[in-house]
């Protein structure tokens, strides 16, 4: 029962927190951090939804990992226990090449998942309209973050924001699963991600793709830490992923 209660509570908070919460700080936050911004030389020549982009995405940031505090909290996962013993360079170097292959894959997927919609809807859509429309939602965030933002800042906060949904899907979330089992641990872990990609997207059309992103992440990483119970490289690729995708 005890294990049910601590699952129920860890889901119940992903999809608050992902679908309701993170938007409601943002938005919260916005218009004050828009103030201070403003009153900074350096971006008086940026527009008002873009210095509010930034403020977004430095407080979703922030409150993830504020929210995998809380996860430990439910699931009881240490912390200590997701740090490998020992470190090694070279699998940072395979997570690097992993993430292009993952970029790679989630690509091919979206191609063919743009192919199928077309051929149900009976008209071939322009390309380039169907990959406009998959860069709304938090995708628009970042890409407008990205107009403002230094590009070592923008790095840095998109790496911290990759490494604390790596903590949470991957290190607590399958920590915690992984005593019913590692296909659970990777089913239910996965599904969770690629639900919280989801959130806030206009359209299934522009879900679609980080959709299928996450669930590229969701399986690869998910047996990947199941088989090695390593989070440096899964991170490395995560953002490798990200940085082909995105940028």
């Amino acid at each position: 029962m005890e294990f049910t209660v601590r699952l129920s509570l860890l889901v119940v908070g992903v999809a608050v927190y992902y679908g309701w919460a993170i938007k409601a700080l943002g938005r919260a936050t916005r218009p004050l951090g828009r103030r201070l911004l403003s009153r900074l030389t350096i971006v008086s020549r940026f527009t008002a939804d873009e210095l509010e982009s930034l403020v977004s995405l430095a407080v979703a940031a922030v409150g993830q990992a504020l929210f995998v505090v809380l996860a430990v909290v439910i699931t009881d996962v240490s912390l200590a226990a997701l740090t490998p013993d020992e470190f090694d360079p070279t699998l940072l170097l395979l997570g690097a090449m992993l993430g292009v292959g993952e970029a790679a894959l989630a690509s091919f997927l979206g191609f063919v998942g743009l192919r199928a919609a077309q051929a149900r809807a009976g008209r071939r859509q322009d390309s380039r309209d169907w990959l406009a429309t998959g860069r709304g939602g938090w995708i628009r965030l970042f890409l407008r973050t990205a107009e403002i933002a230094p590009v070592p800042l923008l790095l840095a906060v998109s790496a911290f924001y990759v490494t604390v949904e790596e903590i949470l899907f991957r290190g607590v979330m399958i920590t915690f699963l992984s005593t019913r089992g590692a296909g659970l641990a990777v089913t239910v872990s996965t599904i969770a991600f690629v639900m919280v990609q989801l959130f806030h997207m206009p359209s299934w059309r522009a879900a679609m793709f980080p959709a299928l992103g996450g669930l590229v992440v969701g399986v690869v990483h998910g047996v990947l830490f199941v088989t090695t119970g390593d989070l440096a490289p899964l991170i490395v690729a995560h953002f490798m992923m990200f940085l082909v995708l995105v940028w």
